[in-house]
């Protein structure tokens, strides 16, 4: 029950508009509910990449900037994209957690969040248009997802490659792109 409060407080939190904000009240939300989760420094905007891109590792790559420069704006490194790595067997399944495999977040089968595990009981994530948390596997927002499946990570290059599979898939042309 705890942890659904502390959910739902995180949603609250970060559906606030003001991503500045975040840090300060997830901090005051520990006296209210404890909690173990850390903000951490993000060498980048944090308006510039999303949870995908932060845990696929191409929020500093350029080739991927380029590609979605190039794209129709509903073919990004989005859910659909996380969902074709996982049904193209790109993504490989795991039985548990473990140091550097991806954690996925489902509600009813639909990717809702995704982040990289720090450890087997740790995990790191970006939080919509907010920061960069270190969490436990259910200290996330309640719109997150309640269904936690592990898959295994993938490098930068394969990524890049699967994302020009899955905009051609989408009818994007990239004859000319060469990645």
């Amino acid at each position: 029950m705890e942890m659904d409060n502390l959910r739902f407080e995180l949603f609250r939190i970060t559906e606030n508009g003001d991503p500045s904000s975040h840090p300060r009240f997830i901090e005051k939300l520990r006296a209210k509910i404890p909690h173990t989760i850390k903000v951490l420094e993000s060498l980048l905007n944090i308006n510039k990449y999303t949870c995908i891109m932060f845990a696929l590792n191409i929020s500093t790559d350029d080739r991927y900037d380029k590609l979605a420069l190039i794209c129709p704006k509903n073919v990004f490194a989005n859910p659909s994209f996380v969902h074709f790595l996982i049904d193209k067997g790109y993504l490989l399944p795991l039985t548990k957690c473990h140091r550097d495999c991806l954690t996925v977040y489902f509600e009813e089968g639909i990717v809702k969040h995704i982040g990289k595990s720090f450890n087997d009981t740790r995990i790191v994530s970006k939080w919509g248009t907010g920061h960069l948390y270190e969490h436990s596997l259910f200290e996330v927002p309640s719109n997150m997802g309640s269904d936690v499946k592990y898959f295994s990570s993938i490098n930068c290059d394969d990524t890049i490659k699967y994302f020009v599979e899955f905009a051609k898939s989408r009818g994007v042309e990239l004859k000319s792109y060469n990645y």
